[in-house]
């Protein structure tokens, strides 16, 4: 929730508009939210959820981590964002597979 609470705060640090970070700050809370809700969630949703999260991930990687190389312990490097951005994708690929419409369709 940070991002949503000092949108331009944030903004500033990351140079990036006001408008885009609520944005970036949406999708994240409305993502996590959405894979919170497990199984009850419909399937395009988690795919496009695994989608956002993918490009936030790459976004954060090109704009900041890569520059400090891969070991992220003490020097912000990438390895947390590539785990995520690789979570993500998985997500974007496979979907909700235990999402209660599939279950009920295979029965």
């Amino acid at each position: 929730f940070g991002k949503l609470a000092n949108a331009s705060g944030t903004a500033e640090m990351m140079a990036m508009p006001v408008a885009l970070v609520l944005i970036l700050g949406i999708i994240e809370v409305g993502g996590a939210a959405i894979l919170l809700a497990g199984p009850l969630a419909k399937d395009w949703m988690v795919r496009l959820t695994g989608l956002g999260f993918a490009g936030i991930m790459l976004g954060a990687i090109m704009m900041v981590h890569a520059a400090h190389g891969w070991n992220s312990i003490g020097n912000m490097g990438m390895e947390f964002q590539v785990t995520l951005a690789l979570i993500s994708l998985y997500f974007a690929i496979v979907g909700n597979v235990g999402s209660t419409n599939d279950r009920v369709k295979d029965l």
